[in-house]
């Protein structure tokens, strides 16, 4: 809107300033002509070269001068024919007098004369100039004293007139018309109530009635001058109409002809020679035609017109010498002043207008002032500017430099094609419109509490200061006119173009738009054409540098864009979706904004730096996506297309329940694809409970999980919600189904830990970062690989009492979700560690052993190790597991958790079994809730333990080693049974414990041992020796 108020080379001020001087010169120099004249014809009636006496009716003319007279009254005078051949004619160095008679009245103390001419030649320039020639049907001088023969000194002239018709001519086309001048020397006035019209040069005008007010003189006036020594002001006192005429313009094949700014006011024009000003009263109108069909107006109740005397260096002593109201030199124009109720500027041409109660224009300067304690109100085409003040500073050319717009406004800016309103701005301090010298582009200022909007861009901006930068203009309607003659298309998308360049925003900034809400401290816009730009604005804004990735090597198996219609690649969205807003907080945001190929503005990037936040706005999900950080980078290329970097110590990404963090991550909406480069965190509320949780990190659900003693059934569930907590130390890559951890991995779920180097998680249902998720909706663990050193550790409450432990070390693991399958790959081991009685809580413990010596319960713990080199196999739902190539398992009693049995020094109720491969089976007891395991070991199996033999009258520990093709346990039954196959035997050796006593081995095709009964049972017996 600040381009409203612009230099125009053919604008009203520039073209009636070009001419500023000449109302006042003109008016000032013909009045001043008629006083000269008047004051000369006087002196020289009385003067020596007149004889003083009753003058007869025949014609005198001294014969020095006459022929001159004549010639000069033949030459200049040629409208009035007697004045070459007048009776009475006189001269006084360069002044010619003309009558036909003159006769005394008023008891001889005035004389007339009639008709009355006279020229007036300038001293100066001598014959080289038109004289100044005054007219008049007749001329009275009144003195002080009588005159005659004997009164030769009638004293100075008190008061005279110029009657009838007078006429007033001059150099340069100067043409005075009016009536009845009169002369006072009581009221030191000369004036005239008649009509004045008046020309020079192409210049003219007319006024009703004027008035001279005179100086009076400090000295007394000498021979017959009046008592004055010149002129304070001039007035034409009501109707006054002038038209000035502007710049010439040429005409093809005519001449030149000039254009005429019309001046006129109900009231009085002034001009007093003293301050060298001059006022239009009442009801001023300025009319100046830019064209045939258009106009520049200006309508006030005063116009005041102050000038400047410029005196030639050759003049200035007799300058310095002259006295008030005599004033030389030539006028030159200072400054321009219209006041009123209501000041009216019109441009036609530009299609602006102005409201208000002041207007200057400074010559020296260059300034212009618009004032209005209410607002003074500029509209240009349908836009509207209100201020209380306004200053526009222009250069020697005339072109706008600055516009200060002060006090509380607003600017509307409304689009001419459409009539819409396209831009509001308010501010309470100031508004500045100026050129920055850097980049030579227009720079608009706005202070404390600015206020910008785009209603059609539903955009807001809110700070306490606001700059911008513009480039483009607004054209004239007369422009506008000659363009859709001879470039109407291209007009069309250039006509009226106003382009943002860039803007910076300060202290308190509020940003509102459909796609992004801000607050920040500083906020720094960059508009382009581009859509997509690739990197940072190349402008010095800030000492921070674009991000650079991380030299970690991308996942292979990263989600490429190319993969639209694929389960891994993008989330498919529907066209008619409006994009979910973002509210940014910040300490400084910086975005770069482009244009669609339909023109409508957009965010393309978007910068920002400090205490970052960042919120997805989605009005159904009670949690939308958030992301904290120290600085963040948005590249958006189209809906739901936005690459979002951010980085922090740590930076994070929450949504849906689910956290990213690290300290340099990247978002790929539409490809629906997080990526973290360094060490990270990601938090994921999965749905599935410890079945699929717990049970399938540990790969040993099937092994140590008791139903009934870790919780209600409808725990047991697969809609009981957990969080997956998953760290590294090198990089993530999560597309919101598949999610692959490097370096240092480690996850917590509930109770359960797990650590790798490389982790791969698969969920059941996609995460979409872009689409809205409800509450209940959540993805199940669906499958886990885990690679190079895993490490597994969970632990078992019931009642927040710890019941079982278990630690896990593989090569590799894999667990399907949807399966029931876990798979785990050696060298590696698994430790289990169950308490016995995991009902029986503390209180009861207390309560039923009151009364008998006090038992700690830390020798109540089951301990069983796996050692296995190849790999492990299970099923959750089959509650089995398969251990290969070299396997171990030791199992006992350790007083504490933790506590650990050596196989090679077995304490009481311990052992172990050795083969090439292992399988554990859990077994339910129908109608109780106690479980059993069974274990098959295949392949050179051996078994080694002690035990406790309850049917003798003292029970006694007993060792035994067993070996066989295939060793099983039945842990219902206490029961081992020893197969071999072919040739080959299974034999048993039992010892007694208390005599270190060991029988001859037994051996069979098969043997059943209970070492709880000490009974053995052999099938296809070979030989067979007791115990002592």
């Amino acid at each position: 809107m600040t381009a409203a108020i612009r230099y125009n080379r053919n604008g009203l001020f520039d073209r009636l300033i070009a001419n500023r001087m000449l109302l006042t010169w003109v008016t000032t120099l013909s009045l001043t002509g008629v006083y000269l004249t008047y004051a000369h014809a006087m002196r020289f009636v009385i003067q020596d070269k007149i004889v003083r006496q009753e003058f007869p009716e025949e014609v005198f003319q001294s014969p020095e001068y006459a022929s001159t007279n004549n010639e000069q009254a033949k030459t200049y005078l040629p409208e009035i024919p007697w004045a070459a051949d007048a009776r009475y004619q006189f001269k006084d160095e360069n002044v010619y007098i003309y009558t036909e008679r003159w006769q005394q009245e008023e008891e001889k103390r005035a004389a007339r004369l009639k008709p009355f001419a006279m020229l007036m030649f300038d001293p100066k320039k001598g014959d080289s100039e038109k004289p100044f020639a005054l007219m008049s049907e007749e001329a009275l001088i009144r003195f002080e004293q009588p005159f005659g023969i004997k009164q030769t000194d009638p004293g100075r002239m008190i008061a005279g007139s110029l009657e009838g018709f007078v006429k007033i001519t001059g150099p340069n086309g100067l043409i005075i018309y009016g009536r009845n001048f009169f002369y006072d020397e009581s009221s030191m006035n000369i004036w005239s109530d008649s009509e004045v019209r008046f020309a020079y040069e192409e210049h003219r005008g007319r006024a009703r009635g004027i008035e001279m007010k005179l100086i009076p003189s400090t000295e007394k006036p000498k021979a017959l001058k009046p008592a004055a020594e010149g002129i304070r002001e001039i007035v034409l006192r009501r109707d006054v109409y002038m038209e000035l005429a502007l710049k010439k313009e040429k005409q093809t094949g005519s001449r030149e002809h000039a254009r005429f700014a019309k001046v006129k006011s109900a009231g009085s024009f002034t001009f007093n020679l003293e301050t060298n000003q001059g006022t239009f009263h009442k009801d001023v109108r300025v009319y100046h035609p830019t064209s045939p069909q258009h106009a520049d107006t200006l309508d006030c109740d005063q116009l005041q017109l102050q000038f400047v005397r410029k005196v030639d260096p050759a003049d200035q002593q007799s300058a310095d010498d002259e006295k008030p109201g005599h004033g030389s030199g030539k006028l030159q124009f200072q400054e321009l002043v219209a006041t009123g109720e209501n000041v009216t500027l019109v441009s036609q041409e530009n299609q602006f207008s102005g409201r208000m109660t002041r207007l200057s224009y400074n010559e020296a300067t260059k300034t212009i002032v618009l004032s209005d304690e209410r607002s003074v109100e500029i509209y240009q085409q349908l836009s509207l500017l209100k201020c209380p003040r306004i200053t526009i500073h222009q250069d020697e050319e005339g072109r706008v430099e600055t516009v200060l717009c002060e006090g509380a406004g607003k600017v509307d800016y409304v689009d001419p094609a459409t009539g819409q309103l396209t831009i509001a701005a308010h501010w309470a301090k100031l508004m500045k419109k100026s050129r920055d010298p850097e980049t030579q582009l227009d720079l608009v200022e706005l202070e404390q509490q600015c206020y910008v909007k785009q209603p059609a861009e539903k955009f807001a901006l809110a700070a306490q200061q606001i700059r911008l930068w513009l480039k483009g203009d607004l054209g004239s309607l007369k422009q506008k006119e000659l363009l859709t003659q001879h470039q109407q298309q291209s007009a069309e998308k250039t006509a009226h173009k106003i382009d943002p360049h860039k803007m910076v925003a300060t202290r308190n900034v509020a940003i509102y738009s459909p796609q992004l809400r801000g607050k920040t401290q500083r906020l720094e816009v960059w508009f382009a054409e581009v859509t997509a730009p690739e990197s940072a604005p190349n402008s010095p804004v800030g000492d921070s540098v674009a991000p650079q990735k991380s030299s970690v090597k991308q996942a292979a198996f990263a989600v490429e864009d190319s993969a639209t219609n694929s389960r891994e690649g993008r989330v498919l969205l529907s066209a008619e979706k409006e994009p979910e807003p973002v509210m940014v907080v910040a300490d400084l945001i910086k975005l770069r904004m482009s244009k669609d190929e339909t023109g409508k503005a957009e965010v393309s990037e978007v910068w920002t730096e400090g205490n970052v936040s960042v919120e997805q706005l989605h009005e159904a999900q009670q949690q939308p996506m958030h992301i904290t950080g120290n600085q963040l980078h948005i590249q958006n290329k189209g809906t739901n297309d936005q690459i979002l970097h951010v980085m922090g110590s740590p930076a994070k990404i929450n949504g849906g329940g689910s956290q990213i963090e690290g300290d340099d991550i990247y978002l790929y909406r539409l490809a629906n694809r997080a990526e973290v480069q360094g060490k990270g965190l990601l938090l994921l509320p999965v749905r599935g409970g410890k079945k699929s949780a717990a049970g399938l990190l540990s790969g040993a659900e099937g092994i140590t999980q008791e139903r009934g003693l870790v919780g209600k059934p409808e725990e047991q569930t697969n809609d009981q919600d957990n969080l997956l907590e998953i760290h590294w130390e090198q990089e993530m890559v999560f597309d919101g189904l598949t999610a692959n951890f490097f370096g240092k991995v480690r996850t917590n779920m509930g109770d359960n830990r797990l650590r790798c180097q490389e982790m791969e998680v698969v969920l059941s249902d996609r995460v979409s970062f872009t689409e809205k998720q409800s509450k209940d909706q959540k993805p199940t663990v669906h499958f886990i690989t885990c690679r190079d050193g895993v490490e597994v550790e969970s632990n078992e409450y019931l009642e927040n009492r710890l019941i079982g432990i278990r630690r896990a070390s593989f090569w590799q693991m894999n667990v399907d979700q949807k399966t029931g399958n876990a798979e785990a790959r050696g060298p590696g081991w698994l430790i289990l560690w169950r308490r016995e009685n995991p009902q029986k809580s503390h209180a009861e413990s207390r309560v039923s052993q009151a009364n008998q010596p006090q038992k700690t319960d830390t020798d109540n713990w089951n301990y069983t190790r796996i050692d296995f080199n190849g790999k492990m196999t299970g099923n959750v739902s089959q509650r089995s597991t398969t251990f290969d190539d070299r396997v171990q398992i030791t199992y006992g009693g350790v007083k504490r958790p933790l506590d650990t049995i050596n196989p090679d020094q077995l304490p009481p109720n311990a052992g172990w079994m050795r083969s090439n491969s292992l399988k554990l089976i859990q077994h339910e007891i129908e109608g109780q809730k106690k479980k059993y395991i069974s274990m098959l070991a295949k392949g050179n199996a051996e078994l080694e333990g002690n035990a406790l033999v309850k049917n003798k009258k003292a029970p006694s520990n007993q060792s035994f080693i067993a070996r066989a093709d295939t060793i099983s346990y039945d842990q219902s039954k206490d029961l081992y049974m020893m197969r071999s196959f072919g040739n080959r035997k299974a034999t048993i050796r039992r010892y007694s414990r208390t005599g270190k006593t060991s029988t001859t081995p037994s051996e069979a095709q098969q043997i059943e041992f209970a070492p709880s009964y000490d009974r053995v049972t052999l099938h296809g017996v070979t030989g067979i020796q007791g115990l002592p």
